[in-house]
């Protein structure tokens, strides 16, 4: 950090920096601080036209795993009953890869939890039929469902969700 900030222009010591936080959030250390601290450095020397070719696709890479992390806090934060920073941490994911789906199950859960129906249904039913990490949505939603009451966290929407799906089917 000390060689990237006395000298800013230097890209050998940014990207070095970068690779460093990249490895550290990895290792599970302060992986939100360390990826977003990655990205800033990453998203300024893209923007600066800093970048090599093949270093400009750190930035998708590092937003990924940014993403993929607010996700699976989103989900850890309902085993805690934490629905609203569950919905906080989900957008936050999904603010980053609108396109990762899993991370939109963490959303419908939470709003569902938090008796925002009519906004859970629009997720639960309006991905029906689509394939997320290579199932079926509503197989998902069912094993998520089935995690979730395991722990004793329930909501009776639940088996309205579940049963819309089998009407479906």
């Amino acid at each position: 950090r000390k060689l990237a900030a006395q000298e800013p222009g230097n890209i050998e010591f940014q990207t070095d920096l970068i690779v460093s936080l990249v490895r550290l959030a990895f290792a599970g250390e302060r992986p939100e601080k360390h990826y977003s601290e990655a990205l800033a450095i990453l998203s300024d020397l893209n923007a600066r036209g800093l970048l090599s070719a093949d270093q400009s696709t750190w930035v998708p890479a590092v937003t990924a795993k940014l993403a993929e992390f607010y996700g699976s806090q989103a989900y850890e934060a309902l085993f805690d009953k934490d629905f609203t920073g569950a919905e906080q941490r989900a957008n936050a994911g999904l603010g980053l890869d609108a396109r990762l789906d899993w991370i939109k199950s963490n959303l419908a859960h939470a709003l569902m939890f938090q008796n925002r129906i009519a906004e859970a249904d629009a997720i639960y039913l309006g991905l029906r039929g689509t394939a997320v990490q290579g199932k079926p949505w509503e197989q998902l939603i069912e094993e998520d469902f089935k995690a979730l009451r395991d722990k004793n966290i329930q909501h009776p929407h639940m088996a309205e969700i579940e049963a819309a799906f089998r009407k479906r089917r």
